[in-house]
């Protein structure tokens, strides 16, 4: 049987291009441009009227950020990850996907699919259909 925990978890990537960095000041920046807010795991998270959309990580361990020396942090790459819950969560993927596509253009990075290669359509319907089967259990 499939790990459900898993299952019920979409991931993305925002990776930095070649060997230019994602820079902790742009970072900060663009995430709060989209919406996001730092918080809870010190990391940043989308939640409109309180309910968690999406959040976004630091790639590297330990994933989290820190808001003293955020804009002094370089790093190759964010997670983005949504847990897939009950209410809307299609429109929750589309709103991640979104997103992150705008966050990846503003810090001049790639927005990569679970196995780190670029996203493509295909891998948003991939996404999708596993939203569909979360909510047909």
């Amino acid at each position: 049987s499939q790990d459900s925990s898993q299952a019920d978890i979409i991931v993305v990537y925002i990776l930095a291009k070649g060997d230019r960095p994602l820079i902790g000041s742009q970072i900060n920046s663009s995430a709060q441009a989209m919406g996001l807010k730092f918080g809870a795991m010190n990391i940043f998270h989308y939640q409109p009227e309180g309910r968690r959309v999406f959040s976004l990580a630091n790639m590297l361990e330990p994933g989290s950020f820190d808001a003293d020396t955020i804009h002094d942090l370089k790093t190759t790459g964010l997670t983005v990850f949504m847990q897939i819950v009950a209410g809307k969560p299609l429109d929750d993927l589309t709103e991640m996907l979104q997103r992150s596509y705008q966050l990846a253009g503003l810090l001049d990075a790639r927005l990569c699919n679970h196995k780190r290669k670029p996203l493509t359509e295909q891998d948003a319907e991939n996404y999708r259909t596993q939203v569909r089967d979360f909510i047909a259990r």
